[in-house]
């Protein structure tokens, strides 16, 4: 190996792993809250926190699945929904659906209360649904952002 090549991998070992690390760092997502399983404790969001997700057990290969009955459009949107299986060895085992929501800004201009209202249906058959056992709500509580510290960082 050539000294001049010797002398650039040192240069970029001491110089460019250092920054690539900081660049890792930036890089991790907001904080979020542990996934929410619960219906019976309130979910409260502070401002800051962008997302949330809850965890409901089910099992898809029965053909019920967790439907988004209704929330609030104006505070929530929907970022995603995933099924991973309690066992992979066992075909048909039940898991955890998680759904995860995003937080809209505006949810924390004032305190606010809201539900998201989930069903446990088959979806060929939600029509005929009566049975309030296959029902779970959820209550979400989003906490107003302290007006002195806004004030501050608009100083």
């Amino acid at each position: 190996m050539n000294p001049n090549s010797s002398r650039l991998i040192k240069f970029f070992s001491v110089m460019l792993l250092p920054l690539c690390s900081l660049f890792a760092l930036g890089a991790q997502a907001a904080p979020t809250q542990p996934a929410i399983s619960d219906p019976a404790k309130p979910i409260l969001v502070t401002p800051g926190q962008k997302q949330f997700s809850i965890n409901l057990k089910s099992n898809p290969s029965t053909g019920y699945v967790w439907i988004i009955k209704s929330y609030d459009h104006n505070l929530l949107e929907i970022k995603g929904q995933a099924f991973q299986a309690g066992s992979k060895d066992l075909v048909g085992a039940p898991g955890i659906t998680t759904f995860t929501f995003k937080i809209d800004d505006d949810a924390f201009k004032a305190s606010q209360m809201s539900h998201i209202d989930f069903i446990y249906a088959r979806p060929w058959e939600m029509e005929s649904l009566t049975d309030s056992k296959s029902e779970t709500s959820f209550t979400l509580i989003t906490q107003a952002q302290d007006k002195s510290h806004k004030q501050d960082k608009q100083q």
